[in-house]
Protein backbone atom coordinates (compact mmCIF):
# COMPACT_ATOMS: atom_id res chain seq x y z
CA UNK A 1 0.00 0.00 0.00
CA UNK A 2 2.71 2.17 1.01
CA UNK A 3 3.66 1.81 -3.22
CA UNK A 4 0.43 2.70 -3.73
CA UNK A 5 0.50 6.13 -1.71
CA UNK A 6 3.31 7.35 -3.33
CA UNK A 7 2.70 6.57 -6.86
CA UNK A 8 -0.50 8.61 -6.25
CA UNK A 9 1.19 11.05 -4.65
CA UNK A 10 3.86 10.87 -7.40
CA UNK A 11 1.19 11.21 -10.28
CA UNK A 12 -0.76 14.06 -8.59
CA UNK A 13 3.09 16.28 -8.23
CA UNK A 14 2.68 15.56 -11.82
CA UNK A 15 -0.26 16.23 -12.83
CA UNK A 16 -0.11 19.53 -10.84
CA UNK A 17 3.49 20.14 -12.96
CA UNK A 18 1.64 19.51 -16.03
CA UNK A 19 -1.40 21.64 -15.25
CA UNK A 20 0.95 24.54 -14.44
CA UNK A 21 2.91 24.06 -17.56
CA UNK A 22 0.04 24.05 -19.43
CA UNK A 23 -1.21 27.10 -17.63
CA UNK A 24 2.87 28.93 -18.46
CA UNK A 25 2.33 27.81 -22.13
CA UNK A 26 -1.17 29.44 -22.02
CA UNK A 27 0.15 32.81 -20.63
CA UNK A 28 3.24 32.32 -23.24
CA UNK A 29 1.59 31.69 -26.25
CA UNK A 30 -1.38 34.99 -25.30
CA UNK A 31 2.12 37.26 -24.99
CA UNK A 32 3.42 35.36 -28.17
CA UNK A 33 0.33 35.99 -30.26
CA UNK A 34 0.65 39.90 -28.56
CA UNK A 35 3.90 40.11 -29.70
CA UNK A 36 3.23 38.54 -32.99
CA UNK A 37 0.83 40.83 -33.78
CA UNK A 38 2.55 44.09 -32.94
CA UNK A 39 5.67 43.04 -34.82
CA UNK A 40 2.96 42.66 -37.89
CA UNK A 41 2.11 46.03 -37.10
CA UNK A 42 5.42 47.35 -37.02
CA UNK A 43 6.21 45.61 -40.37
CA UNK A 44 3.49 46.76 -42.65
CA UNK A 45 4.08 50.36 -40.94
CA UNK A 46 7.96 49.54 -41.94
CA UNK A 47 6.61 48.67 -45.45
CA UNK A 48 4.23 52.25 -45.84
CA UNK A 49 7.34 54.04 -44.77
CA UNK A 50 9.92 52.05 -47.20
CA UNK A 51 7.18 53.14 -50.29
CA UNK A 52 7.03 56.59 -48.67
CA UNK A 53 10.54 56.74 -49.19
CA UNK A 54 11.01 54.93 -52.65
CA UNK A 55 8.36 57.52 -53.75
CA UNK A 56 10.28 60.51 -52.73
CA UNK A 57 13.56 59.11 -54.19
CA UNK A 58 11.83 59.31 -57.50
CA UNK A 59 10.02 62.44 -57.06
CA UNK A 60 14.30 63.92 -56.10
CA UNK A 61 15.37 61.72 -58.81
CA UNK A 62 12.98 63.35 -61.28
CA UNK A 63 13.70 67.17 -59.67
CA UNK A 64 17.25 66.50 -59.80
CA UNK A 65 16.92 65.79 -63.68
CA UNK A 66 15.15 69.03 -64.17
CA UNK A 67 17.33 70.85 -62.08
CA UNK A 68 20.24 69.55 -64.22
CA UNK A 69 18.50 70.13 -67.32
CA UNK A 70 17.83 73.53 -66.83
CA UNK A 71 21.33 74.38 -65.66
CA UNK A 72 22.61 72.81 -69.21
CA UNK A 73 20.66 74.82 -70.62
CA UNK A 74 21.11 78.07 -69.12
CA UNK A 75 25.30 77.21 -69.11
CA UNK A 76 24.83 75.96 -73.26
CA UNK A 77 23.01 79.66 -73.60
CA UNK A 78 26.19 81.36 -72.32
CA UNK A 79 28.38 79.56 -73.72
CA UNK A 80 26.51 80.57 -76.95
CA UNK A 81 26.33 83.86 -76.33
CA UNK A 82 30.27 83.87 -75.71
CA UNK A 83 30.76 81.98 -78.84
CA UNK A 84 29.38 84.70 -80.49
CA UNK A 85 30.75 87.59 -78.87
CA UNK A 86 34.44 85.96 -79.02
CA UNK A 87 34.15 85.02 -82.50
CA UNK A 88 33.22 88.43 -83.73
CA UNK A 89 35.85 90.19 -81.73
CA UNK A 90 38.39 87.94 -82.66
CA UNK A 91 39.99 87.39 -79.86
CA UNK A 92 39.74 87.01 -75.91
CA UNK A 93 41.44 87.63 -72.45
CA UNK A 94 42.89 85.70 -70.85
CA UNK A 95 40.40 86.18 -67.57
CA UNK A 96 37.85 85.39 -69.75
CA UNK A 97 39.49 82.69 -70.95
CA UNK A 98 39.50 81.17 -67.86
CA UNK A 99 36.07 81.86 -66.93
CA UNK A 100 34.63 80.70 -70.21
CA UNK A 101 36.54 77.42 -68.93
CA UNK A 102 34.95 77.16 -65.80
CA UNK A 103 31.17 77.67 -67.39
CA UNK A 104 32.42 75.13 -70.34
CA UNK A 105 33.80 72.40 -67.41
CA UNK A 106 30.70 72.99 -65.60
CA UNK A 107 28.68 72.08 -68.52
CA UNK A 108 30.97 69.06 -69.90
CA UNK A 109 30.41 68.00 -66.22
CA UNK A 110 26.49 67.54 -66.80
CA UNK A 111 26.65 65.81 -70.26
CA UNK A 112 27.01 68.98 -72.35
CA UNK A 113 26.83 68.22 -75.83
CA UNK A 114 29.61 68.60 -78.70
CA UNK A 115 28.31 71.93 -80.79
CA UNK A 116 28.92 73.86 -77.45
CA UNK A 117 32.51 71.79 -77.21
CA UNK A 118 33.42 72.95 -80.93
CA UNK A 119 32.47 76.64 -79.83
CA UNK A 120 34.81 76.50 -76.76
CA UNK A 121 37.55 75.06 -78.62
CA UNK A 122 37.57 78.06 -80.97
CA UNK A 123 37.54 80.98 -78.56
CA UNK A 124 39.76 78.89 -76.82
CA UNK A 125 41.90 78.85 -79.98
CA UNK A 126 41.40 82.71 -80.50
CA UNK A 127 44.20 85.22 -79.77
CA UNK A 128 44.63 86.84 -76.52
CA UNK A 129 43.49 90.09 -76.06
CA UNK A 130 44.79 92.80 -72.96
CA UNK A 131 42.07 91.79 -70.28
CA UNK A 132 38.98 92.82 -70.70
CA UNK A 133 39.31 94.22 -74.02
CA UNK A 134 37.10 91.88 -76.76
CA UNK A 135 35.80 94.85 -78.69
CA UNK A 136 38.17 93.91 -81.47
CA UNK A 137 39.87 96.35 -80.97
CA UNK A 138 43.10 95.87 -79.48
CA UNK A 139 45.32 98.18 -78.09
CA UNK A 140 49.03 98.12 -78.26
CA UNK A 141 50.64 98.51 -74.90
CA UNK A 142 53.77 99.30 -76.28
CA UNK A 143 52.75 102.89 -77.63
CA UNK A 144 52.48 105.25 -75.24
CA UNK A 145 50.77 108.91 -75.28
Amino acid sequence: MMYKNTLSNTLAQISDVLSDTTKALKKSQAAYAEQSAAMLKMSRQFAEIAQDIKQSNERMTANFGALTQGMMELLGAEIDEKYNKYAQAGEISEDEAAALKKLYLAYAANGGNGERERKYNYIMGLKRSQKGDTDGSSKDITASA
